[in-house]
Parts: structure tokens; sequence; C-alpha cells
């Protein structure tokens, strides 16, 4: 995961960081803040994935199934866009 956060990193520091952080209007964060906008959110490989099938098997839609692998992920992207965590639903809806 260091490697493909550095990579973020580089194009957040070319494309959108400010250079010179010395004025609080400029935009920049250090390679290790977690809180970051370069910051990875990652969705680990999950072999139960590989026979994904809700048609066949409806459980696969259940939360118990899905945040197993995707909680860390949705907590985050919740935490970035300040919504409130959905994971009490039983579903996706």
């Amino acid at each position: 995961m260091a490697a493909h956060r550095d990579a973020l990193y580089d194009v957040f520091a070319e494309e959108l960081y400010d250079e010179d952080s010395n004025s609080l209007d400029d935009i920049n964060f250090n390679i290790d803040d977690r809180e970051a906008p370069h910051w990875p959110l990652v969705i680990p490989f999950n072999s139960a994935f590989i026979q994904f099938d809700p048609l066949r098997d409806p459980s696969h839609l259940t939360s118990a199934f899905y945040e197993q692998t995707f909680q860390p992920f949705l907590s985050g992207l919740y935490a970035l866009l300040n919504l409130d965590d959905l994971s009490d639903n039983s579903t996706v809806a």
C-alpha cells in the first residue's frame, strides 16, 4: 500500500497541493497524514466475491456479507463525505 500511497501523494503534490505551505491559505499535507486527500481507501481482496451472484444467493446483498470486506472502505468514504455511517441497513438499497 505504501507504493500506491506514494504515487497518489506525487499526483496530489503536483496537481493540487501548494509547494510553499507558509500561508494559511495553502493546501498541503504530509505524505503520512491519514486524513489527507491522497490517503488511499483500501478494499482488500476477498475470495467470497469471486462467486458473487445475488440472484442465486440473495444473502450476498446483506450487510453481513459485504461489510466483511467493504466496511473499512465505506466508513472512510462516509467520513470523507461527512455522512452518517449507513452500516445499520440490512441490505443494499
